[in-house]
């Protein structure tokens, strides 16, 4: 698998149960770059994941490339060579509107698994979905692999809850810059306005952290579908992308004087704005 024997030089990210490799999988034209992860833990664990992945395939769910049952299990994916999710959050070079663009990837891979049926939900209740179970490729594509630890869900998450409590925890911790394990067997969490990731330097767009808000939100309070999550993101970002046209155009007029004035309604509910408007007026 091209690991050089899993040697350290290699190793991509340590985890609690597990280590994640870059590798090249041998064909018949060259090498294709892959991760290779080795497991610590219970072989039972490492079964059902490989029957989840043989079994469910989405361009926002990881590909499985083989496999080995010996020891404690390894399993070779595609290239996601930037690793997990969660080692981002804190980032600050990982700008809002690439937030907005990978949360929507895992929005849509949840929302295929949310129509997969109750078969799949209660894997994933076993096997867990996480900022941990998210890894990225070059592209900084999501692609979900559930590789968290029984124990961990099995105190935290109740069916009832599944996939979409999952997902709104996902999208707070991408909205807060941290792993939030507050949000698991906490429906009541609130937000307020320090909400958002104080290491963000980018303008962001007043209504695209509403939008992302309120539908975090709902995803807490089992009030939505996971389609109309991705509908929701896809909203954000197209307001994030006007908000920096528009900011974009100001910056090319230096004669173009302008003042921006942000209008929104409280929900009491939640304790956030519910919606927001951009009133401005300029002057040559």
């Amino acid at each position: 698998m091209g690991t050089q024997n899993f040697s350290d030089r290699n190793c991509i990210e340590v985890r609690r149960h597990q280590k994640l490799y870059a590798g090249q999988v041998a064909h018949a034209y060259g090498f294709t770059p892959c991760v290779v992860k080795v497991n610590n833990r219970m072989f039972f664990e490492h079964e059902k994941e490989v029957e989840f992945l043989l079994k469910y395939k989405h361009e926002n769910i990881i590909v499985l490339l083989g496999y080995c049952n010996e020891n404690q299990g390894i399993i070779v994916y595609e290239n996601v060579s930037k690793g997990g999710l969660s080692k981002y959050l804190k980032d600050p070079s990982i700008t809002w509107m690439k937030r907005l663009k990978i949360s929507i990837g895992v929005a849509k891979g949840c929302a295929f698994l949310h129509t997969s049926g109750v078969e799949i939900q209660h894997a994933l209740e076993d096997i867990g979905l996480t900022t941990d179970s998210i890894l990225l490729d070059g592209d900084w594509n999501a692609k979900i692999c559930p590789y968290n630890e029984l124990e961990y869900f099995r105190m935290h998450l109740t069916r009832r809850q599944g996939i979409i409590y999952s997902l709104g925890g996902i999208l707070l911790d991408m909205l807060r810059g941290r792993f939030g394990h507050r949000w698991a067997g906490d429906p009541n969490v609130n937000l307020d306005n320090k909400m958002l990731f104080s290491g963000t330097k980018e303008p962001i767009s007043p209504q695209s952290v509403i939008t992302f808000q309120n539908i975090a939100m709902r995803c807490l309070h089992d009030e939505t579908e996971a389609s109309e999550v991705v509908i929701q993101l896809e909203k954000a970002l197209e307001f994030q992308v006007s908000f920096h046209n528009f900011l974009q155009k100001v910056t090319n007029h230096q004669d173009l004087n302008v003042k921006i004035i942000f209008c929104g309604v409280l929900n009491k509910k939640y304790n956030t704005i519910t919606d927001c408007q951009i009133v401005y007026w300029h002057a040559f």
